[in-house]
């Protein structure tokens, strides 16, 4: 079953002022040109908080490390190539803090080619002061072992909006590795830039990095592009009409597999 962004005539009556929000939601639609054949990919996740969150001041911009109880839930659906039953994804997850204890649980399952595909973790982790927090993760795929792997994330903040973040995986037996960063900068006249980085080392598969740059031209109004290893790049722009409602479109394109694809996606923060 597809479904379609519908955004309800009521939600765009909200008016401006809120810079506080306590759910997240994502409503897109992908087509990639896959040669002959064109794939379409549904996606819609909600994320809930169960305190609010503040701004940085664009208003999809927030604190580098999150230290609010939170619920999510996703659900991707999309086309196949061999044009048999669409398939899909659904996942669960949910993150609680306690003191300065941390306990996460997810939950995923994959119907491809007719074929289902069940994941879980838990993690637990350790807040060591507002700006460090390390945990541990164990992951259990259908057919595999269980994965035990570790990681650790600092924000070093430069003052009320600026910071420098940066985490580090690693599993048990020291074959993948990731570490990525992430820069973000007040600029003059309310603008602002956000610098990623992603770097990983896979223990059956080619080392790989990923790096994007993200221009706020208002704290409503924003560009971006990214480029991958595999010479695939990406460029888009985002645009909120008001606190609440956001819209962006992005064009991806990757020289090596001669794939090109577009995304549409609809956010509403409340």
């Amino acid at each position: 079953m597809k479904f379609h962004l519908l955004i309800p005539c009521v939600v765009l009556s909200l008016g401006a002022g809120a810079q506080d929000y306590q759910s997240i939601t994502n409503a897109s639609v992908t087509n990639i040109d896959h040669g002959s054949d064109d794939v379409r990919y549904y996606s819609l996740n909600s994320k809930y908080y169960f305190d609010k969150k503040s701004i940085l001041g664009p208003v999809d911009q927030f604190s580098y490390i999150n230290t609010i109880s939170n619920f999510s839930a996703s659900y991707t659906q999309w086309d196949n190539l061999l044009n048999e039953d669409n398939s899909h994804l659904k996942s669960i997850s949910g993150e609680v803090f306690i003191n300065r204890f941390m306990f996460s649980a997810s939950s995923s399952q994959a119907d491809t080619y007719g074929l289902d595909n069940d994941n879980t973790s838990v993690s637990v982790g350790y807040l060591l002061n507002d700006d460090l927090l390390v945990s541990s993760t164990a992951s259990k795929h259908d057919g595999q072992s269980t994965q035990v792997s570790f990681s650790a994330k600092y924000n070093h903040q430069l003052n009320r909006t600026d910071y420098f973040g940066i985490t580090a995986n690693i599993d048990d037996n020291l074959e993948n590795e990731n570490i990525s960063a992430t820069y973000f900068s007040h600029l003059a006249n309310g603008k602002y830039i956000k610098l990623t980085a992603d770097y990983s080392v896979q223990e059956h598969a080619e080392n790989n990095w990923h790096v994007k740059g993200q221009y706020f031209f208002t704290d409503y109004t924003s560009a971006f592009l990214s480029q991958k290893k595999e010479n695939t790049r990406e460029v888009g722009m985002k645009h909120f009409f008001n606190d609440h409602i956001g819209l962006s479109a992005s064009y991806i394109n990757s020289n090596d597999s001669d794939i090109n694809s577009v995304n549409l996606t609809m956010t509403l923060q409340l």
